[in-house]
């Protein structure tokens, strides 16, 4: 019966936290650039979300990059309550720091700032700041990267109800881990939390983080293996 019950209030979460979202985590963006002149373009699918991303090394130790996702749930009617859909556009510039401390560990400190386009029209304005530290590990073969990372976001909307304009504040903690294999081609997967900082109504906010997809990547590492395989 416990168990009976426990699954019932698993369920009745999942369901309620798949509209009326106000919150949804974009994917994390992870480079795992080496060197100079690194790129890097993934795609990545959540069950919310659909991110488009995208990086360059400008230096040694320095990266800058774009995020831009879709972010959407459908209309869902419990009982006789219908919890309207959430249709967004998320718009995000990033900057940071990356060093690779040997051959298989990789630190990245990324900063990114954007914007949330909500299709309610209550919405005036939502922008977000964040930051997220990322530590990789490299398989012997290069050809995997295991990123273990925490995002930590503040956000802050505007909304007009009744001719009135309310500000709020929130913030969340983000861990997850990533996962990345392949060479020039890669497919990519991602599990993680969304843990507010200061609570938030259920149904309000997301509070997983997964998605999977594809990326391609160019640059230095790949005119080294090259250049190996000529002298060879």
């Amino acid at each position: 019966m416990k168990i009976l019950l426990g699954l019932t209030i698993l369920l009745s979460m999942i369901i309620l936290n798949s509209c009326s979202l106000t919150y949804i985590p974009s994917a994390p963006v992870v480079f795992n650039h080496e060197k100079e002149g690194d790129l890097s373009i993934d795609f990545k699918q959540g069950g919310f979300s659909s991110n488009l991303q995208g990086g360059y090394a400008v230096s040694d130790n320095f990266n800058v990059g774009f995020s831009v996702s879709s972010l959407y749930a459908g209309d869902v009617t419990v009982v006789s309550t219908t919890y309207q859909g959430t249709n967004a556009y998320d718009l995000n510039v990033i900057g940071g720091y990356y060093k690779k401390f040997n051959e298989n560990t990789l630190f990245e400190m990324n900063a990114g700032a954007g914007a949330i386009f909500m299709d309610n029209e209550a919405y005036l304005s939502y922008n977000k700041l964040y930051v997220q530290p990322t530590i990789g590990f490299t398989s012997k073969s290069s050809n995997t990267i295991f990123n273990i990372g925490l995002r930590t976001l503040g956000t802050s909307r505007i909304t007009n109800i009744n001719q009135q304009d309310t500000i709020y504040y929130s913030g969340f903690l983000e861990p997850f881990l990533s996962l990345n294999t392949g060479k020039q081609v890669h497919f990519l997967m991602q599990a993680g939390l969304s843990l507010p900082i200061v609570p938030y109504e259920l149904g309000e906010a997301s509070p997983f983080i997964f998605n999977f997809g594809i990326g391609y990547s160019i640059g230095t590492k790949q005119k080294k293996e090259a250049e190996l395989l000529d002298i060879k």
